[in-house]
């Protein structure tokens, strides 16, 4: 059984973007996720590059996956509508497991990111842009 979270509790920002991340320690489908990332801060969180995807390995403990901003094949643009050509999938991933698999998910454990069915509850992570 998998365990998802979202982020929302604030630790630094890093360059070259300037945000916010955040663990929300709720249990939400990524649908649910997403919108109260965008009622309460930006957005879910993405992932520029391997800096952020540390960062966020260190925000929870005790959590199997989070929520984060990608969905759909092939996994672009993010939730934010921004691109990234970081990816750090784990190696059978995106797999699209039963043809259900529409939102990514960070595992907390290995690092590495996972395709995940929308519909499962999880925490997530979010950021909150400084502009």
């Amino acid at each position: 059984k998998k365990t998802f979270l979202f982020f929302s509790g604030g630790l630094p920002t890093l360059p070259p973007h300037s945000r916010e991340y955040h663990f929300v320690n709720q249990m939400m489908n990524w649908t649910e996720a997403q919108s109260y990332c965008r009622e309460h801060f930006t957005d879910l969180v993405t992932i520029y590059n391997s800096n952020i995807n540390q960062l966020l390995l260190s925000m929870a403990a005790n959590i199997d996956y989070v929520w984060i901003g990608l969905y759909r094949d092939p996994w672009a643009p993010w939730s934010d509508n921004t691109t990234s050509t970081f990816t750090n999938w784990a190696p059978s991933d995106p797999n699209n497991y039963a043809s259900a698999e529409y939102c990514g998910a960070l595992n907390l454990m290995s690092g590495k990111w996972d395709d995940g069915f929308m519909k499962i509850s999880s925490y997530f992570v979010e950021n909150n842009a400084s502009m």
